[in-house]
């Protein structure tokens, strides 16, 4: 995805509670992420068989049809490397922005309990455009 941004969502499991609210709410802004060049992958640490079911399950106890492809990360080793697996079973609520060359430049890591904030990741590649608009490398460099 070189060229655009990109928006890693990781999130603890497939059928949980909170993390379909969050899943949803990204969905409901999917096209507002696209018109900012960002696309964005959800992760978690289940199967893909798990995905499947999930996202064939109506909202009301799944995710229906989201819009965004979602990462079976069984081995663990994206989410690892990351820094949010807990507990070497599941991920933390973290949203890493990756810019057009894939390097990170925003993270955000929730507790398990707390839910991300759409509008805030939504904002993200805003501000990293404006930076990329407004600057070289060289007034990068005076940092």
């Amino acid at each position: 995805m070189r060229g655009k941004y990109v928006a890693l969502v990781f999130y603890s499991l497939d059928f949980s509670l909170v993390c379909p609210t969050e899943l949803l709410a990204i969905d409901h802004r999917i096209e507002q992420f696209r018109e900012r060049d960002c696309e964005v992958v959800g992760i978690s640490v289940d199967s893909h068989h798990s995905h499947r079911a999930w996202r064939r399950t109506p909202v009301e106890g799944g995710i229906g049809p989201i819009r965004f492809p979602l990462v079976a990360e069984l081995s663990k080793r994206i989410t690892r490397d990351y820094g949010v697996l807990v507990s070497d079973s599941v991920a933390l609520r973290a949203t890493f922005l990756l810019d057009r060359e894939g390097v990170v430049r925003h993270e955000v890591v929730n507790d398990p309990d707390v839910g991300r904030n759409v509008e805030d990741t939504l904002r993200t590649p805003d501000a990293l455009r404006h930076v990329e608009t407004i600057t070289s490398t060289a007034w990068l460099g005076s940092w």
